[in-house]
């Protein structure tokens, strides 16, 4: 486990990303005036340096205990956290607003003020690196789900806004509706994919004979992959768009968050080894 001292670093983290979406909010209210160009440049600063952070600390972890940071609780939501931020870094492109990275900003800060009150899970001194790949992939799958839960929390937001005729101001800096509704469509495809590419490397090694793999863990891993391809089925065929499909989004995350603790609890164990009586028959 990192320091004592280092403990408190997802926490300044938290602060800063959540700083970051702070100083934004008098742009997004209309109210930043003179002030508001150098607030966002601040708020720009801000959330390099809590990304730059975040990366620091998990990469911390993993040189310096030799091991993909998914030990606990804590290391879990910060994961989650991380790849939430840089899956947006990736897609970002996607976005014709910057405003959508000061949302994904509020949601990694909310993640690791509560990844720095976490208690932790059963700890695993050794991972094989199949099981670091497996690991790696889920939880960067689990940024792509994230980022659809927060751009399907924005196509409500502007959808209700629109049908009231409410909060105008934040409707010029979100993206459109049309444009919400295809930035999910491709997330929900790559993070379908990686989310299958990780179950066939935990299959592979599995099948291989390298460990076991509880019933608990593979019920909670089959129902995320089953309800998250069932909506992209759906989303294809033409039959959930939308507000369903923002709904739905923001609701598998949940499912996604919930499911994360019984599949690290129950974990993946090595193949124990015959007793000595039996090797000697």
């Amino acid at each position: 486990m990192i320091s004592d001292y280092a403990q408190y670093l997802p926490l300044l983290t938290g602060v800063l990303y959540l700083g970051a979406f702070v100083l934004w909010l008098p742009w997004l209210l209309g109210r930043g005036g003179a002030a508001g160009l150098p607030l966002r440049s601040l708020a720009w600063a801000l959330l390099i340096s809590a990304f730059v952070l975040h990366s620091g600390i998990l990469l911390f972890i993993g040189c310096t205990e030799g091991r993909c940071p998914v030990g606990s609780a804590m290391e879990l939501l910060q994961f989650v956290a991380w790849s939430l931020m840089s899956t947006y870094f990736i897609v970002a492109a996607l976005f014709r607003s910057t405003l959508p990275a000061f949302f994904t900003s509020a949601l990694a800060g909310l993640l690791c003020l509560v990844s720095s009150g976490a208690g932790d899970l059963p700890y695993r001194e050794s991972l094989s690196s199949t099981v670091t790949a497996h690991a790696g992939l889920s939880l960067f799958a689990y940024g792509a789900f994230a980022l659809i839960a927060l751009t399907s929390l924005m196509y409500l937001v502007q959808h209700f806004g629109i049908r009231r005729r409410r909060w105008t101001n934040i409707f010029r800096a979100l993206p459109s509706l049309r444009e919400l509704e295809l930035v999910n469509l491709r997330l929900l495809q790559v993070g379908l994919f990686v989310y299958v590419l990780a179950l066939l490397v935990g299959a592979w090694w599995y099948l291989g004979g390298q460990g076991s793999v509880s019933g608990l863990k593979f019920l909670f891993a089959t129902l995320v992959l089953v309800a998250y391809a069932l909506v992209l089925f759906f989303r294809m065929a033409g039959k959930l768009f939308g507000r369903r499909l923002a709904l739905a989004g923001i609701l598998l995350f949940i499912l996604a968050l919930l499911a994360l603790y019984p599949v690290q609890h129950s974990g993946m164990g090595p193949v124990k080894a015959a007793p000595a009586e039996e090797v000697a028959r």
